[in-house]
């Protein structure tokens, strides 16, 4: 059991994925840093229609929460959070 809990629990997603990830970081980083208006009901209707895991979805919520997160690519904050795009699959 320890080894399960102490291995990452990882996820991988399509390059179309990262796209609207992409879309949805920004926009969360737009309301939650620069009074941007909020949009959450759609981008959590994308995300679902997209396939993409509640734990991504919140990632990157999270992510765009730090201003400075902005000075590294979304694909590295993902790397980081065991989150393994695949970019020669859509």
């Amino acid at each position: 059991m320890s080894a399960i809990l102490a291995a990452p629990h990882a996820h991988t997603i399509t390059a179309k994925q990262y796209s609207i990830l992409q879309g949805f970081y920004a926009h969360c980083y737009t309301v939650y840093h620069d009074n941007g208006q909020a949009d959450f009901a759609f981008w959590a209707d994308q995300l679902d229609q997209s396939g993409i895991s509640w734990r991504v979805q919140n990632a990157v919520a999270v992510t765009a929460e730090q201003r400075d997160s902005i000075s590294l690519y979304l694909s590295t904050h993902l790397k980081r959070k065991a989150i393994t795009v695949l970019h020669n699959n859509d």
